[in-house]
């Protein structure tokens, strides 16, 4: 399942990491399924020592739905 192309809808994803400095990691959600995006973004926080973890994208209000897709999403990279 694809997120709806009517906005360029990316999830981006921050953390801090050693030596203290922002690292972040885009998942364009546009151009990859959710499967996709849940892989993707797992092996990336394997790779990563995790301090903080921040998700940014678009409002809700521009687009409806996203929260609980990104939800979703995450809740399955916890899973894997």
């Amino acid at each position: 399942m694809k997120i709806s192309s009517r906005l360029s809808t990316i999830l981006k994803i921050s953390l801090s990491a050693p030596p203290l400095f922002p690292v972040s990691y885009n998942v364009d959600l546009d151009k990859v399924t959710a499967r996709e995006a849940v892989q993707m973004i797992a092996e990336w926080l394997d790779g990563n020592e995790i301090e903080n973890l921040n998700v940014a994208g678009p409002r809700a209000s521009k687009d409806p739905g996203i929260h609980d897709f990104v939800v979703g999403i995450l809740n399955r990279v916890w899973e894997v």
